[in-house]
């Protein structure tokens, strides 16, 4: 990473109840930033599609966080 964290401005998101929730109690069990959590999920699905994994999009649990539409990162599947 080529710029300190606290130097990017922030990006604000509408999270739904439930995958706030899930943020919060991931961050919270392992002793990390919701924005790490965040970051990190999205990286990990950056790195499924990259190695050619395919994306989870289409899946029951995606479809069931995304009201169907298909997500730039579906963090509750991290």
């Amino acid at each position: 990473m080529t710029e300190a964290i606290r130097n990017i401005p922030p990006f604000g998101v509408r999270l739904p109840a439930d995958i706030k929730r899930w943020i919060e109690d991931v961050a919270r069990r392992d002793d990390r930033s919701q924005n790490y959590v965040i970051v990190q999920t999205i990286r990990e699905r950056m790195a499924r599609e990259a190695t050619g994994q395919g994306s989870k999009a289409n899946s029951p649990a995606a479809s069931e966080h995304t009201g169907g539409l298909v997500s730039a990162g579906n963090v509750h599947s991290g």
